[in-house]
């Protein structure tokens, strides 16, 4: 009874990062050193990109930074930094122009991380690369107005109205547009 009681405490006392690691032990066995290795490897490729001129170097570091993230978040699925690591990862294929990919990894957030701190943000870029970046204005269309069901609230709803009203203008009809605002 006693180890019983002794078992029972041990087990309620376990950190929330241990008990999420022992879901996914058949998978992999958890080892912290690893984990942190990767996490601290992820961060640091994320720092170096950020203000770095677009050439091969940067390129090579964002699909590093693309393959590592994803690679933390099939291993560790349960992990909160996986959301994280997953937008990360989606950005970075933006900018490699992998939009489809992209796109993938943003619904894989959306699927599987609905609590996410983020998650209006990644709507948003999702709906925005449909729109700019695969020229795709119906999935753009769709997608804005999905964001703007979910979030009613957010400034990015109100931004996503703007987008939609734009969505099938020209460049001209936009300068247009815009001209004619300013006059008002």
């Amino acid at each position: 009874m006693i180890f019983l009681m002794a078992s029972l405490f041990t087990a309620c006392n376990e950190t929330a990062i241990d008990k999420q690691y022992n879901e996914v032990k058949a998978k992999k066995e958890f080892n912290r050193a690893d984990y942190e290795n990767e996490k601290q490897e992820i961060l640091a490729l994320e720092d170096s990109l950020i203000g770095m001129v677009v050439d091969t170097k940067s390129k090579k570091l964002s699909q590093k930074l693309l393959s590592k993230s994803i690679k933390f978040a099939d291993n560790y699925p349960n992990d909160t930094l996986s959301a994280d690591f997953l937008f990360m990862a989606a950005r970075a294929a933006n900018g490699l122009g992998q939009y489809h990919n992209s796109i993938d990894l943003m619904n894989r957030i959306i699927r599987d991380y609905r609590l996410y701190d983020y998650l209006v943000e990644v709507y948003f870029l999702k709906a925005f690369t449909y729109d700019e970046n695969l020229n795709d204005k119906a999935k753009a269309k769709n997608a804005y107005f999905e964001l703007m069901r979910k979030f009613p609230n957010d400034p990015l709803a109100e931004q996503s109205q703007l987008m939609l009203d734009n969505l099938y203008l020209t460049d001209e009809e936009l300068i247009e547009k815009y001209k004619s605002e300013q006059k008002d």
